[in-house]
């Protein structure tokens, strides 16, 4: 070919080129081709004589193609022997730790232990820069070198770290192998609290708890079995380890600074591990004693905060505080401490359990501005560092404040973006609940079936406080169908399992749901008994989100339709000051529904009006429904629904629409709105029938059409005088 005519230097050079890329200055190349600079410079001009080269220093290849051909002829043990020559070549000139690996991974393993440190950088790099997948492809190549048999620990539990923060199941075996390997009490110990992180995220808080456990237990620490007496802190480190090194001054200056540092890197190990056993433990109803036990001190005496270990305990101390009912404005304020102005988002593990602790504690606390302040800017910085782990654990978390807010459409994003997440399984039931609730509201009950029927569900989250949530909304769904005696069951499920909690807070208001299906059930007595109870628990906490719901339902069981207006109003009237606009909506519909009933029309017709206007803006569809049928009911006059044309498409239906007109497939309408594709398959069909449209080529001209519709009319010129 045209090539070889050139001669073999020329050859040499190409083949050079085409292994280093694009970009390469000439001298790299010469090197790799081991030609003299001056020599090569020669071939470089013919090669770009002859059209393979468009520029030569640096080399720049007349077409990626050409480039591709010449780096494909090599024969493999060639191009393999190259590209670690090339690599050598890159690090003796201090390169871009990532652009010396990629070389490395197209080169032989050898047992090159300046391969493996090579790699282990390049890792360090990319999961500097957030890209956890790469840090684990570089370490799985590290391996395969091998390392020296010293060095496999080591290099295994970088592994396990860097596969728990890509969301792979794998994390946990290899940390286990790594913990096989591990030489001293604290490398198991920081071993096992990642194990106990990987285990958390993959929803096994028995297991999770577990593994922390055990890393107090390496550490001499209080477990579940006893611990034993710690030895000194710097017997405890790994040899060569820094935290036991001094800072200059005679010997016995060198040993006390050396054993100070190892004893305050020990005290965070063991912080961090105690830490990780409370947030396991306390959401797996056979572990929650020991849970309490274990955080009995830390409340009589929480932690000041001033390291990313305490901070991790404070938020544990927020929720326990929150759910041991507390004052709501002090697990508040502790979780605001422990927050620390955001600081806490540079310290999370990779899957944001700490973060969970703090959000529940706002949310659960009726916080919705702080807890949406917090996760906002949680989502954000994940966002900003590609930490896919959690950001799916943060968007799960903002999708509860979101739906009770109303924010419908903004609850089912969030959540759909951590189900599709790969990898995240941390509160996967609790997801789910939230999809199919908002589904519900809608009257979608198609996808919240399908949200909701996980076959081995009991088997995979039995006893966790995550199944309690999706048993709540297994529950409505039953109630919106009928079932009044399966949603009985769901709810006394829901229940059993937070009761386990030891903790009467409300923050699934599961008694005033199993009333409602109580008196669904003809139970009325027990169903006002136990809606009373919920109201009083709290009325105790000043928390007007479950509040308001126990005294609607509570309104709704009364025996007279005079104390039953009571109980409506005020549960009404509680949730004006709330931002759960939601429940309001709800207590809304139901108190101008029994205002109705007792023939005060006049009266009944205010808060029906208002109930509609609230459902219409947040697209529920269900309660929007109930609210017009009753204002009619009432003589009002509501606003003709359009029941065609673009203004009877909801919100949801609406935005799908315009992506469809556009030109997106289901599946890229999908991934932009962070949905399921059923999603968009339900509400495009929606927008389909109210259009009177067939198909998507249709759509751009029906909406177009709707906006002339609704131009207002030109005024007639006026009339000179």
């Amino acid at each position: 070919g045209q090539l070889s005519r050139l001669g073999p230097l020329a050859t040499r050079l190409a083949h050079a080129g085409a292994v280093l890329g694009d970009g390469a200055p000439l001298r790299q190349a010469a090197r790799l081709a081991e030609a003299d600079l001056d020599d090569a410079a020669a071939a470089a001009d013919q090669l770009l004589a002859g059209g393979i080269l468009a520029r030569v220093d640096p080399l720049a290849f007349a077409h990626p193609i050409v480039r591709a051909s010449l780096h494909d002829e090599l024969a493999p043990a060639t191009r393999a022997r190259m590209h670690a020559a090339a690599a050598r070549l890159l690090s003796d000139e201090r390169a871009d730790s990532e652009r010396v690996a990629a070389h490395l991974m197209r080169a032989l393993p050898a047992g090159d232990a300046d391969a493996v440190e090579l790699l282990q950088a390049a890792a360090a790099q990319a999961r500097a820069r957030a890209v956890p997948e790469s840090a684990v492809r570089y370490l799985r190549r590290a391996l395969e070198e091998p390392p020296a048999q010293r060095q496999r620990g080591a290099l295994l539990a970088q592994l396990g770290r860097a596969e728990s923060a890509a969301g792979l199941p794998e994390a946990t075996e290899t940390l286990t192998q790594a913990l096989a390997l591990a030489p001293t009490p604290v490398a198991r110990a920081d071993t096992l609290l990642w194990i106990g992180r990987a285990r958390f995220a993959a929803g096994a808080l028995k297991e999770a708890a577990a593994a922390f456990d055990r890393g107090l237990a390496e550490l001499g620490a209080d477990t579940m079995t006893g611990g034993r007496p710690a030895r000194r802190a710097t017997d405890l480190l790994p040899a060569g380890d820094d935290r036991g090194a001094g800072r200059g001054g005679d010997e016995t200056n060198a040993h006390a600074d050396g054993d100070a540092a190892a004893r305050a890197a020990l005290h965070e190990l063991t912080v961090e591990l105690r830490a990780g056993f409370i947030s396991a433990a306390r959401f797996e109803t056979s572990l929650r004693p020991e849970a309490q036990r274990r955080l009995a001190p830390l409340l009589a005496t929480p932690a000041d905060g001033t390291t990313r270990g305490e901070r991790a305990l404070l938020a544990e101390v927020a929720l326990e505080q929150g759910i041991r009912s507390a004052p709501p404005a002090e697990a508040v304020a502790t979780a605001m401490r422990a927050w620390a102005g955001g600081r806490i988002l540079d310290e999370l593990d990779a899957q944001g359990i700490v973060l969970s602790q703090i959000a529940a504690t706002l949310t659960w606390s009726d916080a919705f501005a702080e807890s949406q302040l917090v996760l906002d800017e949680a989502v954000a910085h994940a966002e900003r560092n590609g930490a896919t782990q959690q950001l799916a654990t943060a968007s799960y978390l903002r999708a509860w404040p979101q739906y009770y807010c109303g924010d419908l459409a903004a609850a089912e994003r969030d959540a759909a973006r951590a189900l599709a997440t790969p990898g995240w399984k941390m509160y996967e039931p609790a997801a789910r609940a939230v999809v199919a609730l908002v589904a519900l509201e809608r009257g979608d009950l198609a996808t919240a079936e399908r949200m909701l029927d996980v076959p081995d569900a009991a088997e995979r989250w039995a006893g966790s406080i995550p199944y309690a949530m999706l048993l709540e909304a297994e529950g409505r769904m039953l109630l919106l169908r009928g079932d009044a005696a399966g949603a009985l069951r769901a709810f006394e499920g829901c229940g059993a399992l937070i009761s386990a909690m030891d903790t009467t807070h409300p923050f699934t208001p599961w008694r005033s749901q199993v009333a409602l299906a109580q008196l669904r059930a003809g139970a009325r007595a027990r169903a006002a008994a136990l809606a009373a109870e919920e109201a009083e628990l709290a009325r105790a906490l000043s928390l007007a989100r479950p509040l308001g719901a126990a005294l609607r339902v509570a309104g709704l069981a009364a025996d007279s339709g005079e104390r039953r207006i009571e109980l409506l109003r005020e549960s009404a009237d509680v949730l004006a000051r709330s931002p759960a606009r939601l429940e309001r909506l709800r207590s809304l519909v139901a108190l101008g529904a029994e205002l109705r009933l007792a023939g005060e029309f006049e009266q009944a017709r205010p808060p029906l009006r208002e109930a509609l206007a609230l459902a219409e803006a947040l697209g529920a569809t269900v309660l929007e429904e109930q609210a017009r049928a009753e204002l009619v009911a009432a003589g009002g006059r509501p606003r003709r629904a359009a029941t065609s044309g673009a203004a009877a498409l909801t919100p949801s239906e609406l935005r799908i629409a315009r992506l469809a007109a556009l030109g997106n497939s289901n599946r890229e309408i999908a991934e932009q709105l962070v949905v399921v594709s059923k999603t968009v398959q339900f509400h495009l069909s929606n927008a389909y029938r109210k259009l009177g449209v067939s198909g998507r080529d249709q759509l751009a001209a029906a909406l177009a059409q709707q906006r002339d519709d609704d131009a207002p009319a030109a005024e007639p010129p006026s009339q000179a005088r």
